[in-house]
């Protein structure tokens, strides 16, 4: 309605305006102003309005994107990647990959129970070995900066489950103690 009045009232001002110049005809002034006044007091309510509608809709923008670049928590990570995990199951220490190509890998440090470590590992054809971690010199690829992920401080000996797509575009790898009831992860999606 506002919108109406005062577009009414800037047609109504311009063309008093031309008529009073066209015909050289005496428009009071005032008739001139009220119109000039409720003209621009429209434009000014709308000029806001419009400006806290923009403002709104960009608050919540950008809401949404911080929302969707902040890193989930361990238990949100473990259960997008696993699904619901068991009661056994608790999530020591986690990093997640909010932007691909930048951030290696998803990494994981939880304690579970062996039966549950079971089901994570039938979920794609693993290759599974042994492997001794007393000659270990350097820190796992990609997590040099990660001072808790260190699959080394479960014994000298690990189990290492490691699964790649045939185009090597997701390679998912577990580090497993002995008796499978603590677990290094790392998940690298390219």
């Amino acid at each position: 309605m506002l919108l109406l009045l005062g577009t009414a009232a800037g047609v109504f001002f311009i063309l008093m305006l031309f008529w009073q110049l066209s015909q050289r005809a005496r428009v009071s002034k005032r008739v001139l102003a009220s119109a000039l006044l409720v003209s621009g007091v429209c434009v000014t309510w709308l000029g806001v309005k419009l400006t806290v509608k923009i403002y709104h809709g960009g608050v919540r923008a950008a809401a949404a994107v911080g929302q969707r670049f902040a890193p989930r928590s361990g238990s949100e990570i473990y259960t997008a990647l696993f699904g619901k995990g068991v009661a056994c199951t608790q999530v020591m220490e986690s990093l997640d990959q909010v932007v691909p190509k930048i951030d290696i890998a998803i990494w994981l440090h939880f304690r579970t129970c062996p039966s549950e470590f079971r089901r994570l590992v039938a979920r794609h054809p693993f290759s599974a070995k042994k492997q001794a971690t007393a000659h270990w010199q350097q820190d796992i690829l990609g997590a040099e900066g990660e001072k808790w992920f260190r699959p080394q401080a479960m014994g000298d000996t690990v189990l290492v489950y490691q699964y790649a797509t045939k185009d090597n575009r997701n390679i998912q790898t577990f580090w497993a103690s002995l008796d499978s009831t603590e677990v290094f992860y790392r998940d690298i999606l390219d």
